[in-house]
């Protein structure tokens, strides 16, 4: 195309741009005003000046051009060339096309003219879909408790849903930095390293301790926490140690429905406490990175990524932990999941109602 004919395609192409992003700033308040009327009727004529000015340079669907074109003499720019290569005739033709592309989807989308659009407008609403401002909140951490279950975003907030017949999803404001969610309650660490707990207050459950923590577990009626020492402190339900743990330093704590608790030590050993039916308190020796108590069974994860189970077998496969590396577990009331070092999930143990077909895809963490 000559440099003449750009200049004035240049300018019409910045005014039409111009009459859109007002548009947009008009509708994104919400309503029709009469700021919004004028700037579509804009638009649309700016798209119609262009389109006519190209059917007039180009000497095309000249018919179309209300009024018709003006003498070739009294065009500023001048003419289009008299002998265009074909290169010219594509431009001209996709630019033309594209033009009427776009003046039909703002007839069609704002209702004017619609007796212009070859073929009628589509019977679905053209209107540009509403932003979904849920898709852009992500989180960092959740918890899953006996009927419902909380997560933290990216803010550090708390959102809680599901059963709620205590409180224990009415999360509380502030910024946290990790969860737990019991059975009719949760517990959280906020950003000063203090725990705040919501819910069914009966039998201690909500009388977190004073201090500094770091890490968080819940489990029943009961939980417990690692301090900035290191240390672990439970409150909640007593009875059968549950709220003994043991002396010394601790980097990971896990509990569990069934009243026990585990934990790792900084030497990478487990260690249980609570009441055991079962042999959930005999862990295996080695050093490992991550631990998961299920109801009556734990599965921990190995400096060597490999994962161990122990306690009691149900005869439903629990403990017979899959072969491979994997970098998260979570053990259940009869079953396992564990992120693989690709991000897929594997699960096994108890399967009657589809709990081991982890769904495909890559995955960050695990919870149960």
């Amino acid at each position: 195309m000559h440099k003449k004919y750009l200049v004035i395609v240049v300018a019409l192409v910045i005014s039409a741009v111009a009459a859109v992003g007002g548009t947009a700033a008009a509708q994104s308040s919400g309503g029709i005003s009469s700021q919004d009327i004028a700037a579509r009727d804009q638009l649309i004529a700016n798209q119609e000046n262009l389109l006519n000015t190209y059917r007039c340079l180009f000497n095309t669907d000249t018919a179309a051009v209300p009024g018709g074109c003006p003498d070739p003499d009294t065009i500023t720019p001048a003419a289009a060339p008299q002998n265009p290569t074909q290169n010219d005739l594509d431009i001209r033709d996709q630019l033309i096309q594209n033009q009427e592309a776009l003046l039909n989807t703002y007839r069609c989308q704002h209702n004017i003219d619609t007796q212009l659009v070859p073929g009628g407008c589509p019977t679905t609403n053209t209107d540009p879909p509403e932003p979904d401002n849920t898709a852009a909140v992500r989180y960092t951490a959740i918890a899953a408790g006996g009927g419902h279950s909380c997560a933290i975003a990216e803010d550090r907030t708390i959102t809680c849903w599901g059963f709620n017949s205590d409180g224990q999803a009415d999360a509380p404001a502030g910024a946290y930095t990790a969860i737990a969610a019991g059975d009719w309650y949760s517990c959280a660490i906020a950003e000063d390293r203090t725990i705040t707990c919501w819910g069914d207050s009966s039998y201690g459950r909500l009388d977190a301790p004073a201090g500094a923590y770091t890490a968080i577990a819940a489990g029943g009626g009961r939980s417990c926490a690692i301090a900035e020492d290191r240390t672990i402190t439970c409150w909640g339900p007593s009875g059968n140690e549950r709220l003994d743990p043991p002396a010394g330093a601790y980097t990971a704590i896990s509990s569990t429905g069934g009243g026990y608790s585990c934990a790792i030590a900084e030497d990478r050993t487990i260690t249980c406490w609570g009441p055991s039916a079962y042999d959930q308190f005999d862990p295996p020796a080695g050093t490992y990175t991550a631990i998961s108590a299920g109801t009556d069974y734990s599965c921990a994860i190995a400096e060597d990524r490999t994962i161990t189970c122990w306690g009691f077998s149900g005869n439903d496969g629990r403990l017979d932990a899959p072969a491979g590396a994997y970098t998260a577990i979570a053990a259940g009331g009869g079953h396992s999941c564990a992120i693989a070092e690709d991000r897929t999930i594997t699960c096994w143990g108890r399967h009657f109602e589809g709990q081991l077909d982890a769904p495909g895809g890559t995955y960050t963490a695990a919870r149960s």
